[in-house]
């Protein structure tokens, strides 16, 4: 089977596992949505037309990543916007977003289908050339499908007539909910745990007794058709069609517009500005009677000194690190004293892969700022990945004798005890922060491994080894 579809209710949740496993096995994926479609609109909450079991299905394929873009757009408006017992969206919604999609008229609960039994071919035909008319040529196909449901046989023929009238083509599809045939009595099985009932209930959701919805074969699904092999081509046909790429792994960063002769960064600082005006907060950066702006007691413009931070800080985070860098300098050439600055400039340098540099800047942020947390706690980390754990520990100490006495050197406390193997030392540190900040799933964890290992019986030493040495 060189392609296989994922078209699960209403919901994308299993559509990237699904690619990578396919891809995996050498197989081509199909991302798709049987998607829910409010007869009115997605805002209707009339329950006599939008209520349990109203709305039309239709399942929706991603031809590439347009589509899936689409896709993506349109189950999350149907979850936000258009949610009624179901994620509906509505046709509205389709014209705007078709781009890039393949759509199949569904099951017997799409609206091709329901026209067919309850209003007749002449409204089904319709029905067929609106959807071809959303989706343009080539990119709607009416489904045929066989689970030994008589209406399903019925409405079969009337399928294959409203493609004669309009040209529409056919497809082959298979509803699967699970692998192989014998498989349906656990399905049953679990849909009763999901659902809260148990096999004997009546009247509850029941697919076991029509025990077909499992993966066919190619030959099967040629027996079930033998007077429609176009219809089996066209399986083949839409999959061929389909080119779908995922950019996983990619960095990919919101583009957002700016007014024209702005900076990204001053449009932030602006709006941050703006925000911090309407809410009447302090701000970290405050504006002064001359039109400048205060940072740590040095005036500089914004554009030498916050929007420098905001885009260095930006930089930091998107891991460019040279960049970073650069930003940082500069706001040390305006600002020498600059604590904060001189600590995003060692963690630039550390992204770098300089440690020893890192290390000295760090040792200049505790110098500029004896009472910051994070200067500390970064030159701690730098020198405990160069080895040099005393020297780390003692760096943390030296922090708390100056009364910096914030949880996060606590705990960076703790983990320096631990790698000196100062086991009663890092107990105690660390159920002192946990004194402080009970929530702290992570510290309680290295706490028991801490006692762990305290209880732990300590190893004769190997004499044989220290023969050796001696001699």
């Amino acid at each position: 089977m060189p392609a296989l579809a994922l078209t699960d209710h209403g919901a994308l949740y299993g559509a990237i596992d699904f690619y990578t496993l396919c891809r995996d096995a050498g197989i081509k994926p199909i991302i798709g949505v049987e998607t829910y479609i409010a007869r009115n609109n997605r805002f209707d909450r009339d329950p006599r037309s939008e209520g349990h079991g109203k709305p039309w299905h239709l399942v929706l394929l991603a031809k590439d990543f347009t589509g899936y873009q689409n896709l993506v757009a349109l189950v999350t408006a149907a979850h936000v916007e258009g949610y009624y017992y179901r994620p509906r969206m509505d046709k509205d919604l389709l014209r705007e977003r078709s781009q890039g999609l393949i759509a199949l008229s569904a099951c017997l609960q799409g609206e091709l289908a329901r026209a067919i039994t309850d209003e007749g071919l002449d409204a089904a035909c319709a029905v067929a050339l609106e959807h071809q008319q959303i989706f343009g040529d080539g990119n709607y196909y009416l489904e045929l499908m066989s689970h030994g449901i008589a209406e399903q046989e019925r409405v079969n023929e009337g399928v294959r007539e409203v493609s004669r009238r309009t040209g529409v083509p056919l497809v082959v599809t298979n509803d699967i909910h699970y692998v192989h045939a014998d498989d349906a009595e656990a399905q049953d099985a679990m849909v009763c745990i999901q659902s809260g009932k148990t096999i004997d209930t009546p009247d509850r959701l029941k697919m076991i007794d029509n025990p077909e919805l499992f993966m066919r074969t190619a030959a099967q699904m040629s027996e079930l058709f033998p007077n429609d092999p176009e219809a089996i081509e066209n399986t083949m046909r839409i999959a061929d069609k389909v080119d779908l790429k995922l950019p996983l792994g990619e960095l990919r960063l919101p583009h957002f517009e700016v007014p024209a002769g702005k900076t990204p960064e001053a449009s932030l600082y602006a709006a941050i500005i703006r925000e911090i005006a309407a809410k009447k907060k302090e701000a970290r950066f405050k504006k002064t009677e001359r039109g400048t702006f205060e940072h740590s007691g040095v005036e500089a413009k914004p554009e030498s000194v916050a929007l420098l931070m905001l885009s260095g800080n930006s930089l930091l985070r998107q891991e460019r690190f040279n960049e970073a860098k650069e930003k940082f300098e500069k706001i040390l050439k305006l600002d020498p004293k600059n604590a904060a600055a001189q600590v995003n400039l060692g963690s630039a340098i550390h992204g770098l892969g300089d440690t020893e540099g890192a290390i000295q800047g760090f040792r200049k942020a505790v110098e500029l700022d004896p009472k910051s947390v994070e200067a500390p706690v970064n030159l701690a980390i730098a020198l405990e990945m160069a080895g040099r754990n005393a020297e780390a520990r003692d760096a943390l100490l030296a922090a708390r004798k100056r009364g910096v006495e914030d949880v996060d050197v606590l705990n960076a406390l703790a983990v320096a005890h631990e790698k000196n193997r100062e086991l009663d030392r890092a107990i105690a540190v660390t159920n002192e922060s946990l004194a402080r900040d009970p929530k702290q799933p992570r510290m309680r964890k290295f706490l028991d491994k801490l006692e762990s290992e305290k209880r732990a019986p300590v190893p004769p030493p190997n004499t044989s080894a220290l023969i050796c040495i001696i001699w």
